[in-house]
């Protein structure tokens, strides 16, 4: 395949090496053991949820009618020992107790475990000597011993209950428990297949969130830094998920994953922020014990933390907002609990403890995590918005001084548009940033701009139509390259890219027309693209009725009225919104709130008669 072939499949390429290399991490540190992390002890209550075998496998337990003979061979194994090797009356007591112990507990004992029990009590009875290492395996392994005889193998099927909750630990509910716990997966076959099958799962959930981009989101399937930071959050807060599960799973609650549907919703948006994290959490349900119950916790708490936290960017709001995500979150464990129970009498109170240090981790890491992830990716969130939209920005303070004019027609679109994109549910802090910065490209020849001609003097006087509109369409590419000059972020600099679309400079392209007939239209179309986003359509719109009520004489109620009909609705046949996510009931809405806007602008009032 040539390299220039390779460029033009590079978003597919990309794309898979993001979800192979997401599954090969999350499959690796996928937890290999299933155990108990309970503590427990013989005659207690279970106070813990029920437990059912995650697979099949046996366990040993003393035959109760040769039990006696059972605990005298051990005591004469080790009254054979403790002669050989002078040890006191405790010693052999201890001795005895641990030999019974690791072999009741141990559902087959393999050759390695009996040498490292072995090497264990040489060290611990200062026997230091390869002839107590070697008597005591020795006696262990020998088929002959009677030992061996006096246990019975029994076995435990798959989905087999164990134990229930609230019910005692009777002597063999002890070995089985303390059986589970010890145990690990063995078999390779087993292993290899349960980590081959949590790899395929990976790569489908996430095939099937690309699916879900590429028909919803197309600016996030397309864009690849929008893709990596979904991928990157997503399979970042699983793979913490194991980590803790694996080291520290009684820590497991205190785990902050709530931040996952947090940053989704502070770059995106909430549906986003729902399936994404909905997906990582059925995900991660896979590597735990007690999938159902973190599945129904988590996935309530996120969707509640989707609703509830409007704004990051307010410590104070996000402290309050937080403290009622721990409230639910405390709310959904007790529901669960008595749906899955029938009580809360088993409560454990740490539970709460541990979701409130979540809410505090959340709060403490959301913001530097968000600015990490800015500087890394260039894009912006509300917190950079909010620093963006502060006019003494060095871009606008410049523009503000050597091109006044476009600085006040850029306040103005920022004002219509905010209003619009609060009225039809779009993101109202992004479009007043884009609508601030979209004009900075005139800072390059303000002059050539009637907003800023305050003298009566006209440059494109001097100027062929073709000339005219090559300047002025140069505003657009002028202003791309001095926003990433100064670090503006991608978003922002998509509305300086798109508030023109693929129009024509059309005051200029008439009068070419009435030069030469038969001019070159290309000359005179700005080089786009359209708006792709309801964000940048909303601009659109803004920008260009904004520009062209300036031009009206008598701004009458009828004439703005017919005005902003005029323009929209040729922006509408012309198409230059057929590639953003904008609805004509929401086109008709941003018309009926511009009219109104600059009613107020022009201080319309009604005409009477004299």
């Amino acid at each position: 395949m040539k390299i220039s072939n390779l460029f033009l499949y590079s978003g597919q390429i990309y794309r898979a090496i993001i979800i192979l290399g997401s599954a090969l991490i999350l499959t690796y540190f996928f937890p290999k053991t299933l155990s108990l992390k309970q503590t427990f002890k013989e005659g207690e209550i279970w106070n813990h949820p029920d437990v059912h075998a995650p697979f099949d496998f046996t366990y040993s337990i003393s035959n109760p009618e040769i039990n006696d003979s059972s605990s005298q061979s051990i005591k004469n194994l080790t009254n054979i020992i403790s002669n050989k090797f002078k040890l006191s009356n405790d010693s052999i007591q201890q001795l005895s107790k641990e030999i019974h112990s690791f072999l009741q507990t141990s559902d087959s004992l393999t050759y390695k475990q009996k040498r490292a029990f072995s090497k264990y009590i040489s060290l611990k009875y200062h026997l230091d000597s390869l002839l107590i290492k070697q008597f005591i395996l020795d006696s262990l392994i020998n088929k002959n011993s009677s030992l061996g005889n006096h246990l019975i193998p029994k076995k435990i099927l798959r989905n087999q209950l164990i134990i229930q909750r609230n019910e005692r630990i009777d002597h063999e509910k002890f070995i089985i428990l303390n059986t589970l716990k010890n145990l690990r997966i063995k078999t390779k076959t087993f292993r290899w297949f349960t980590l081959g099958g949590f790899f395929i799962l990976t790569i489908l959930t996430l095939l099937l969130l690309l699916y879900f981009y590429k028909n919803f989101y197309q600016s996030a399937f397309i864009n690849n830094q929008e893709l990596s930071i979904i991928i990157f959050n997503f399979t970042l807060t699983i793979f913490l998920i194991f980590i803790v599960q694996k080291y520290l799973p009684f820590l497991l609650y205190a785990t902050p994953v709530i931040i996952l549907p947090i940053i989704i919703k502070t770059f995106f948006d909430d549906k986003m922020a729902v399936v994404t994290s909905i997906s990582a959490f059925l995900l991660a349900a896979f590597g735990l014990y007690r999938p159902f119950e973190f599945i129904f916790i988590q996935t309530g708490a996120s969707l509640a933390a989707i609703l509830i936290i409007k704004d990051i960017t307010n410590r104070s709001r996000l402290f309050l907002s937080m403290l009622k995500i721990v409230l639910i979150y405390t709310g959904l464990y007790l529901i669960f609990l008595l749906i899955q129970y029938g009580g809360i009498e088993g409560i454990n109170y740490y539970i709460p403890l541990f979701f409130a240090i979540s809410g505090v981790l959340a709060i403490a890491f959301i913001h530097e995590l968000i600015l990490l992830i800015e500087k890394i990716y260039g894009i912006a969130s509300d917190v950079s918005l909010l620093e963006l939209q502060n006019t003494n920005n060095k871009l606008l303070r410049l523009l503000a001084e050597k091109a006044p004019g476009t600085f006040q027609h850029s306040m103005q679109v920022a004002n219509l548009a905010e209003s619009i994109a609060n009225e039809i549910g779009a993101d109202s802090m992004l479009v007043r940033v884009g609508a601030l910065y979209h004009d900075i490209g005139k800072l390059k020849n303000p002059k050539y701009f009637t907003e800023n001609q305050t003298s009566g003097v006209n440059p494109h006087d001097k100027l062929t139509p073709e000339q005219s509109a090559k300047i002025i369409i140069a505003h657009v590419l002028d202003g791309i390259e001095m926003a990433r000059k100064n670090n503006i972020p991608e978003r922002i600099v998509d509305f300086i890219r798109t508030h023109h679309g693929t129009g024509l400079v059309y005051y200029f392209y008439k009068k070419a027309l009435e030069q030469n007939p038969e001019v070159d239209e290309s000359k005179f179309r700005y080089p786009g693209p359209n708006p792709f986003s309801k964000e940048t359509a909303i601009l659109m719109m803004a920008d260009s009725v904004e520009a062209a009520s300036k031009s009206l004489k008598n701004p009458t109620s009828k004439n703005i009225i017919e005005l902003v009909d005029k323009i929209i609705n040729k922006q509408v046949q012309e198409g230059l919104f057929n590639n953003a996510n904008i609805t004509l009931k929401e086109i008709n809405k941003a018309k009926k709130i511009l009219k109104t806007k600059l009613k107020s602008i022009y201080h319309t009032r009604v005409e009477y008669p004299e």
